[in-house]
C-alpha cells in the first residue's frame, strides 16, 4: 500500500492513522480494493482541508457515507473523523 501512496504525504498519513482500515466497514484498504479520500465535513459546509477532516474509504463505503449523513453537534457529519474512531 505504501508504494501506491509514494509521493503523496497526506494519503500516506491518513492510511497510517487509520491503520490501513476503512472507517466505515473496518476492512483493509489495499490496492485491489481501491480507496477514496473523503471529507468528514464537506468543504461546502465549512469543512477544512486538513487531514483531521479527511478519511480514506473504500469506493463503496464512500458512496454509502454520502448517502446517509449523520448530524453531530449541529453539523452534518458524513463519516466519523479519525480521532473518534481509532484513538
Amino acid at each position: 500500500m505504501q508504494e501506491t501512496f509514494r509521493g503523496t504525504r497526506a494519503l500516506r498519513f491518513l492510511w497510517h492513522e487509520q491503520r490501513g482500515l476503512c472507517t466505515v466497514c473496518n476492512t483493509k484498504i489495499t490496492r485491489n480494493t481501491g480507496w477514496r479520500a473523503h471529507y468528514c465535513v464537506p468543504r461546502v459546509m465549512g469543512g477544512s482541508q486538513s487531514a483531521e477532516n479527511r478519511v480514506l474509504l473504500h469506493p463503496e463505503s464512500a458512496r454509502l457515507a454520502c448517502a446517509s449523513p449523520r448530524i453531530v453537534a449541529g453539523q452534518f457529519l458524513w463519516v466519523r473523523p479519525i480521532s473518534s474512531t481509532l484513538r
